[in-house]
């Protein structure tokens, strides 16, 4: 009688009071009086009041005396945990209703998915999914957005595309949370063509591409090098949208104009990094792979005086040069002709680099064809090799022509003497003198 009137009463404090006496009675009691009934209605009122540590309690207690509490009570329990935000707890009152073997209803379910949602446990996100597959729920779009969700946070690409399939089948109508879940995984995870999908999909639906879509385009383009269409979809941009780029998706559109094949195109990817960094409030700078994308552009459009000034810029705002940095600096002292300073700059840094191959290349090509001084060639080939051991014998297949010699002739000489090599050094591969006498 008690129980009931707590049930019913308006009283949420005078509730959960009465609960709570009825349940200490029973402990000082040592557990007589804790039938099914008793504990079902002590947890469902306890949780209706979302008392979440005296709900757990009074579960705890009254399976330690064997008693189990009806569904209901369960998911009383649940969902008292989830309103409060103890995500934990729901959870583990989800396993242990589960293992009890009891079917939760969906809203439980959804409860639950939510409440591993919130708690970063992606693989219980996706176990409870299939829980719910298996006893044959219906299942709406928002518990298909939570696992696109979760999957999108996890960077779990191929459970998304599962889940956008089994959307599709469904032919579910698809929301803008839908899109956005499908876009954020697919830019994680460099799967472009999955970011195109859900903006052109989302596009044809009624909906307007917003700001985190474009951005997921871009960093999804970027990591598959597809620069190209992030021109395109640049293009595609309202201004508003465009001024809102920052980090390292205004990188991807700048980057994105200046691999382009069209002059025209990478001069307007400098118009955009100008206008962006002036634009900026002085606490505010670009970051270096937007400074990077500049500098390639301004060597690929022979602006090779600009170069230095600009990275001396990025020194100044406190970033530190990395191997692109370096590279387009070396290329350009190269273009400019001074290719001893080149050299002299790659030698330096070329720990700091990594990657030199490239550079030594073009060094390599500057001294062959226009100093004709196939020696420094050959010296810088063979510095080039030990620098990039891994690369060494794709080095030998792509030299160019010394002197007028294939690479066929210069790997037989270099592998005929060995011996030469080592005590004499470059010198021995060099063409040989005409007799003076």
């Amino acid at each position: 009688m008690r129980l009931t009137e707590a049930l019913e009463t308006s009283d949420g404090s005078a509730a959960w009071r009465t609960a709570l006496e009825i349940f200490h009675e029973i402990q000082h009691a040592g557990g007589r009086g804790l039938a099914l009934e008793v504990a079902s209605f002590l947890v469902e009122v306890l949780g209706a009041r979302r008392r979440v540590q005296d709900c757990m309690r009074v579960l705890a207690y009254a399976r330690e005396q064997g008693v189990r509490p009806r569904i209901q009570s369960y998911s009383s329990a649940i969902s008292c945990c989830y309103k409060e935000e103890e995500y934990g707890h729901a959870l583990r009152v989800f396993e242990v209703m589960r293992n009890d073997g009891y079917v939760p209803q969906t809203v439980t379910y959804s409860h639950a998915l939510s409440s591993a949602l919130k708690a970063g446990q992606h693989e219980l996100v996706l176990e409870i999914f299939d829980d719910m597959i298996k006893n044959r729920l219906d299942l709406n779009i928002i518990i298909y957005n939570n696992i696109l969700n979760s999957c999108a946070r996890a960077s779990d690409v191929q459970s998304a595309v599962g889940v956008l399939r089994a959307i599709r089948q469904r032919r579910l109508e698809m929301t803008q949370a839908t899109y956005h879940s499908l876009a954020i995984c697919a830019g994680k995870t460099g799967k472009w063509e999955l970011a195109l999908d859900a903006m052109d999909t989302m596009e044809q639906n009624g909906f307007e591409p917003t700001q985190t879509i474009f951005n997921s385009v871009f960093s999804a383009c970027a990591k598959g090098k597809q620069w190209d269409t992030v021109v395109e979809v640049y293009e595609q941009m309202s201004d508003e949208h465009r001024e809102n780029l920052r980090g390292v998706y205004l990188g991807a559109v700048i980057m994105g104009h200046a691999k382009s094949e069209k002059d025209e195109i990478k001069l307007h990817g400098l118009e955009i990094f100008y206008k962006h960094k002036a634009h900026r409030p002085k606490e505010e700078h670009l970051n270096l792979f937007s400074y990077n994308a500049a500098l390639i552009a301004l060597l690929e459009t022979n602006q090779l005086e600009k170069l230095h000034p600009l990275a001396n810029e990025m020194k100044q705002q406190g970033m530190n040069w990395d191997t692109v940095t370096y590279q387009s600096l070396i290329l350009s002292y190269i273009r400019g002709g001074a290719v001893e300073t080149a050299v002299q700059m790659l030698q330096k840094n070329a720990k700091r680099m990594g990657k030199t191959t490239m550079c030594y290349r073009e060094a390599i090509n500057f001294y062959n064809e226009k100093r004709k001084n196939p020696r420094e060639a050959v010296r810088l080939t063979m510095q080039m090799m030990q620098m990039n051991k891994p690369a060494r014998a794709r080095a030998l297949l792509e030299f160019p022509q010394v002197d007028g010699r294939s690479r066929q002739e210069y790997h037989k000489r270099r592998t005929a003497a060995p011996h030469a090599a080592k005590t004499l050094g470059p010198a021995a591969f060099a063409p040989a003198r005409r007799s003076v006498n």
